[in-house]
Order: structure tokens, then C-alpha cells, then sequence
């Protein structure tokens, strides 16, 4: 399946993670080409910026599908340091990816719902899904995952 991923660029260590472990389920993933939040050195221009968000709703049309990072359970190393009433989060560009792949009647599939994407996206290589959390030092069952 080809997947887009749409989320807030604030929390990186989750969309290296979700990349690496839908890649690693044999999909072909679509990213960001950069991190919009961040050291203000490494910021793209606002024209640049915009250029990008274009080109990431064409990444939405090639897609079969788009996953929406909406939930930050090890944006800080330690979920415990995260408050509760924030953990759940979808922004403004976010809204709008979310809202073209609707238009665009592609299926978005968010990681709050794991539990009901779990058999759809992670059913091809089960093991690997152990082997990828272990590379971000991360429990499966720390993101929702079962293996």
C-alpha cells in the first residue's frame, strides 16, 4: 500500500518511527522532505514552506491511504513527562492534509486508532515489528502495538 504521512513535524522521533515500521510492513511511505519546527537554521522559508505543503498534498493523491501521527506518546523519550489533555493532537495543516484526503476519498487511518489499523498495516512482517521498536528503544505496547 502506498501511505502518505500527515502529523504535526514538531515530534520527529514519531515520524521516523512510524515511517521506519510501515516501511518495514513492506508499504511505500511518503514523508516530509523537511522538519518545519525545530532550530530556527534548520526552518524552510515561508515560500519554501508553502512549496513543500503543496507538494505533500500531491504525496495525498499518489496515496492509497494517509496515517495521521495524532498522538505523541514518546515525543519527550518519557510519556509520563506528557500531559494527558495534550497527548492527542491534529494542527491546523494537519486538519487541511486530512481534509484534501477526504475530498480525495482516500481512507485516513490515525495512530490513536491502532488498535483498529493494527490488522490492516502491520499484519505482512509481524516480526519486524518488535526489531523496529528495538531500534527506537520503544515498547510495542507503549505506542498500542500488539506482536
Amino acid at each position: 500500500m502506498k501511505i502518505t504521512i500527515c502529523g504535526s513535524t514538531r515530534f520527529k522521533r514519531e515520524w521516523l518511527f512510524w515511517n521506519a515500521l510501515l516501511t518495514s510492513q513492506g508499504h511505500v511511505v511518503y514523508s516530509v522532505a523537511m522538519w518545519s519546527h525545530g532550530p530556527a537554521v534548520e526552518q524552510p522559508s515561508q515560500d519554501l514552506k508553502g512549496m513543500l505543503d503543496v507538494v505533500h498534498l500531491q504525496k495525498i493523491t499518489a496515496s492509497d491511504a494517509v496515517f495521521v501521527i495524532n498522538r505523541y506518546e514518546f515525543a519527550l523519550n518519557d510519556p509520563s513527562k506528557i500531559d494527558p489533555s495534550t497527548r492527542l493532537y491534529v494542527g491546523e495543516s494537519t486538519t487541511r492534509e486530512i481534509q484534501f484526503a477526504e475530498v480525495n476519498q482516500k481512507p485516513v487511518m490515525y495512530v490513536s486508532d491502532i488498535d483498529e489499523v493494527q490488522g490492516v498495516l502491520f499484519r505482512a512482517y509481524p516480526r519486524f515489528i518488535k526489531e523496529v521498536c528495538d531500534v527506537f528503544k520503544i515498547k510495542p505496547e507503549m505506542v498500542g502495538l500488539r506482536t
